[in-house]
């Protein structure tokens, strides 16, 4: 079967009800099955690379990626909250026409692919998770974090405006901000990042373009009380995780797999955090088997 030539990264912009902008780009098969996917902190609609939209070509994958506000080409918005991107994956949806579809989330993205197969039964079939998150407030979750990573979080729930400050001068330069996301993460990772490092810096270029309140506003909701229990999800959840991933350890990914009444894990020896980029091959063929 042949597909239309690959959309990748085509930007576009909705109008919400509410008069903000949502940013998004397509890439894959214009006339393919609906794969929304969610990105990381930072990430940004351009964390699909151009290899992984043309799998997504191959596989007739129509790929739908939105910035959350803050993010990219998404107008901020104050005081947001994680029901709110459910109500602006409602829209984009519906305005695109799409009535079920299939979703990936990545690291920071989990949290929202999750809200959104909770609030939205009816139209999320199946759902992708790599380098998923947890509750903090679950015990042992983070106990083999990064310290980083850890302080981060810490922050987040004890003084957010020191969080926003601390992370303010992250926005001046995407090199540097990937620089210190690699010093914390395991050699795995730090190979695929250096390997690809154009591209991860194109897109946090793109996440920080309005500048840091976006991803502050991230750490602050995943480090906050998650307001929808896991074990309604209905959707069937695949989890992927690398065993040596210390932004969302192991512990986190397998705590959902015992919450989740639908899911199953693949536990990749000797990966990292990035585990996306690694088996995304896998990943969507078994998202859209």
């Amino acid at each position: 079967m042949t597909h239309p030539a690959v959309l990748g990264a085509t930007d576009n912009a909705l109008r919400l009800r509410d008069g903000r902008r949502l940013g998004y780009a397509e890439y894959g098969a214009a006339d393919g099955m609906p794969v929304l996917f969610f990105h990381g902190a930072p990430g940004s609609r351009r964390s699909i690379f151009a290899d992984m939209a043309e799998t997504a070509a191959q596989r007739g994958v129509r790929l739908i990626a939105p910035d959350r506000p803050g993010y990219g080409l998404s107008d901020p918005l104050s005081g947001r909250s994680v029901r709110d991107w459910t109500t602006d994956v409602l829209a984009l949806t519906n305005a695109l026409g799409i009535d079920r579809f299939k979703l990936i989330g990545f690291s920071m993205g989990s949290l929202y692919a999750l809200a959104c197969a909770h609030t939205q039964p009816a139209q999320v079939e199946r759902v992708a998770i790599a380098g998923g998150l947890a509750p903090m407030g679950v015990a042992r979750v983070s106990t083999e974090m990064s310290a980083t990573a850890r302080s981060l979080y810490d922050l987040a729930r004890s003084d957010p405006g020191a969080l926003r400050q601390m992370m303010t001068p992250l926005a001046d330069s995407a090199t540097d901000l990937l620089a210190a996301i690699a010093a914390s993460t395991p050699v795995a990772d730090q190979m695929l990042l250096a390997a690809r490092s154009p591209w991860f810096e194109a897109d946090f270029s793109e996440s920080l373009r309005g500048g840091i309140e976006g991803i502050a506003c991230d750490f602050v909701l995943a480090a906050g009380e998650w307001t929808f229990p896991l074990t309604e999800i209905k959707a069937t959840v695949d989890l992927w995780i690398g065993t040596e991933d210390r932004n969302t350890p192991p512990a986190m990914t397998r705590h959902l797999a015992s919450a989740l009444p639908h899911s199953q894990l693949f536990e990749l020896p000797g990966e990292g955090h990035f585990c996306l980029y690694t088996h995304w091959n896998e990943i969507l063929n078994r998202l859209t088997a």
